[in-house]
């Protein structure tokens, strides 16, 4: 959830912890054999990057969400503190 707050730039109180359905093939550990469970703390150590990733991703589009409604240039705006801002307009 760390990941996710810092990535979001949000408080890790604003991050909400969802399981995952069972779906092996989907969300199988692969350090485990693909196998959908956690031991001996591999869950970060398989799931970091693509985590990260995803996390990165949402706030591109959040971004790109915001540049379409202010008719901004995305570069010129950024998230903090779990919102988008743009920094010249207020």
């Amino acid at each position: 959830m760390m990941l996710i707050a810092e990535e979001l730039e949000v408080a890790l109180n604003q991050v909400r912890l969802e399981h995952a359905p069972p779906a092996e093939k989907t969300y199988g550990n692969p350090l485990l054999a693909g196998v959908q469970a956690n031991g001996g703390s591999t869950a970060i150590r398989a799931a970091w990057q693509p985590l990260r990733q995803a996390v990165a991703g949402a706030r591109t589009m959040l971004i790109a969400a915001a540049e379409k409604r202010w008719s901004v240039d995305p570069s010129s705006c950024r998230a903090q503190a779990g919102e988008v801002l743009h920094p010249s307009s207020g």
